[in-house]
């Protein structure tokens, strides 16, 4: 976290109030209301609609969240409005910004708000600011052009927003992926380069579903926490990608080289692989190993805690003191295992389906 002088909360609070208030003023001009595309679906259980303000962005956003299902009816209060707008295309005015570099902690989290109804993030190098009003479930996200849309964002656009509302909501969002059936599935935890879209892409035609590659949504509350898918994107190095060559032609992003992942939305393999949700039966912490065979054991829910949950923390920045305790009752509510992953691809979906059998047999 950078060193700064923070704000005091009042002050950060009505500063943000401003910004937000002048940036949701223009949205809302009745003249620039035939503008706004809507679109809403749903994450979890709970309602999104999604107000951009012109066309410019939309491209980018939906691919990730083509598989999500339309909202039903919700609870009041449970539902979340954002507002998206390319600064450049469609003239929206924010106004100078009132932070100056260095004035910002970890990810560009605005300092300041912990006791307050609001939430900031300002990105300064992809020159984006996310402001989320927790009382009212309405967030902004403002980015000065497209071309400043960041790549990595593509995977789970939205990522802060999201993570500041479900978690109000009683939900998680985990830095995992997750695989399984409709009976049950697991977790796929360890940092970057771990091995969670290796695993999660070999279990395609495996019999086993995907619910995420990179993020998904824990709902912890009573008996087995579920599952929700977030994003049908899956990434890999392309180092990585050299294990999988039938998937070459289905890289969404063939003209991008390294550092930069190859990309896969996997609602456009047929037959689908994702699934919606699923209950938790286990949490995998992932391995790779030069073996050939694939072994799992188990392993202590402290110990995979430790290990997993600061990776999640750092990508998630806001709350993460509540976070945390979310994360610690879901680790310690189910079975942790170690999976050394070899470098025989089809025996991993086999080793993590009969693990799953075993588990929903008990």
């Amino acid at each position: 976290m950078n060193d700064m002088a923070r704000p005091c909360a009042h002050d950060a609070a009505a500063t943000v109030a401003a910004l937000f208030s002048r940036a949701l003023a223009q949205f809302e001009d009745p003249a620039k209301r035939s503008l706004l595309h809507r679109h809403a679906w749903r994450v979890g259980p709970w309602p999104i609609e999604q107000r951009h303000l012109g066309p410019s962005l939309e491209d980018l956003f939906y691919p990730a969240w083509a598989h999500l299902p339309a909202p039903g009816a919700a609870p009041a209060g449970r539902n979340l409005i954002v507002y998206c707008a390319d600064v450049q295309a469609s003239g929206l005015d924010l106004g100078p910004l009132p932070w100056r570099a260095g004035e910002t902690a970890n990810q560009g989290l605005v300092a300041g708000l912990e006791g307050s109804d609001y939430r900031a993030l300002w990105d300064q190098q992809g020159y984006a600011v996310h402001l989320f009003d927790r009382r009212r479930g309405i967030a902004i996200y403002a980015v000065r052009s497209r071309n400043d849309f960041r790549s990595w964002e593509r995977s789970l656009p939205l990522r802060s927003i999201l993570h500041w509302w479900t978690a109000g909501q009683g939900g998680q969002l985990l830095h995992a992926g997750a695989v399984g059936t409709a009976e049950g599935g697991a977790l796929l935890l360890g940092a970057s380069g771990a091995g969670k879209s290796t695993t999660t892409l070999a279990c395609l035609s495996s019999g086993l579903a995907i619910a995420g590659d990179d993020f998904v949504l824990v709902e912890p509350a009573g008996g087995d926490a579920m599952i929700h898918s977030v994003s049908t994107t899956a990434k890999l190095s392309r180092a990585a990608l050299l294990r999988f060559p039938h998937l070459a032609s289905a890289v969404a992003n063939p003209q991008e080289a390294e550092p930069e992942k190859a990309l896969f939305f996997l609602d456009r393999f047929a037959p689908s692989p994702l699934i919606a949700a699923m209950p938790l039966k286990a949490l995998l912490m992932l391995n790779r190993g030069p073996q050939r065979d694939t072994a799992i054991e188990p392993v202590n829910p402290a110990a995979a805690l430790q290990a997993s949950a600061p990776n999640t923390l750092f990508m998630l920045p806001g709350d993460r003191a509540g976070a945390f305790a979310k994360i610690a009752r879901i680790f310690r509510s189910h079975p942790c295992f170690r999976i050394e992953l070899g470098y025989d691809l089809p025996q991993i979906p086999q080793r993590i389906g009969e693990l799953l059998a075993k588990l929903q047999a008990a």
